[in-house]
């Protein structure tokens, strides 16, 4: 003979489905690791650096001079060819000789200024490459921190549906508690659904805690100028960095001691930094990074944003190289 159910045996029922209704939906969300976007950004920015056109020397055709190696270190006539200045040092100290072993002239005098002014005109031209190129990695930088920021609201509003959905579970449970503690009918409090409530509570808590722990949104990216690839593979064949910044970085000589090149120390300090590859597990997300194409989380923008610092401190390390060529012309 069918009986008609009690209110509070529909109410135990309505709770279950009401628990089981909100975590379905808490799971039917957007993935909790899926790309906030469908096409790949373009990072690769779109500033252009005008490259500095210079007859640059082949390498070994300049040092052996005596007059420039007695008055410039090995360092400076390296960064005077990456910008084509050795000629205008050549004639310089040769007006200074003439300078030193001819009767006062303010002709010659006039020459010898002329001529300072004429490398320090190819000086300034220099810090202004670099200075730009500073600017284009700057603009790099700048994307990838928009959209790390993007990234965390996306992980915070996930996470903040997350905690709704556990706290309106848990009202539900409580009144359908409360409800059945109430009731008239024994047959309901002496069965099995309090204990039931209990565990499926406590069960949507425990799902709704890990999937908060899950939440991990990702951005789909696109490098078309992949800064790291050019650096990590000693190649930059589509000439992200103009040709006189990238002579210089992979070249020992611009530097002081000379043993390695200012591209060595890059890596050397991506693979040593803790917060880069002294990480192990961070090796694991390189072809990411070299690649064209990739999905990218909060942390590895972050540490795509460390290696490209690193790269700019490398070129940083140049316009010091230009003081000291500047100073010794001065000298």
């Amino acid at each position: 003979r069918w009986v008609a159910p009690s209110i509070f045996s529909m109410r135990s029922r309505l709770c279950r489905s009401s628990i089981s209704v909100l975590l379905l939906g808490s799971l039917g969300c957007a993935s909790l690791r899926s790309p906030v976007n469908t096409d790949p950004v373009d990072v690769s920015c779109t500033r252009y650096v005008p490259p500095v056109l210079v007859d640059r020397l082949p390498d070994g055709s300049f040092d052996t001079d005596a007059l420039l190696a007695s008055t410039y270190s090995l360092g400076s006539l390296t960064v005077a060819n990456a910008y084509g200045l050795i000629d205008e040092l050549e004639q310089l100290e040769s007006l200074r000789v003439r300078q030193a072993n001819e009767p006062p002239s303010d002709a010659l005098q006039l020459d010898i200024l002329l001529m300072q002014r004429k490398i320090d005109d190819g000086i300034d031209v220099a810090a202004l490459e670099l200075a730009a190129f500073t600017d284009f990695i700057d603009c790099r930088e700048q994307e990838l921190v928009k959209i790390r920021t993007l990234l965390g609201e996306e992980n915070a509003q996930q996470n903040d549906r997350l905690t709704k959905t556990a706290i309106i579970t848990g009202g539900i449970a409580a009144a359908a508690v409360a409800g059945i503690l109430i009731a008239d009918d024994e047959s309901v409090k002496e069965g099995d659904t309090l204990d039931w409530i209990g565990v499926a509570a406590g069960l949507s808590a425990t799902v709704l805690a890990v999937m908060s722990g899950r939440v991990n949104r990702t951005a789909l990216l696109h490098h078309e100028r992949n800064l790291i690839a050019a650096v990590w593979g000693e190649d930059d064949p589509h000439g992200i960095f103009p040709e006189s910044i990238w002579y210089l970085l992979n070249e020992p000589q611009a530097r002081e001691p000379e043993d390695v090149t200012i591209r060595d120390e890059i890596i050397e300090e991506w693979n040593t930094s803790p917060v880069i590859f002294g990480k192990p597990e961070n090796l694991d997300h390189l072809p990411v990074l070299i690649g064209l194409e990739g999905s990218y989380d909060t942390s590895m923008l972050l540490l795509r944003l460390d290696m490209l610092a690193e790269i700019e401190g490398g070129v940083d390390r140049l316009h010091l190289a230009l003081y000291r060529l500047h100073r010794e012309m001065l000298q």
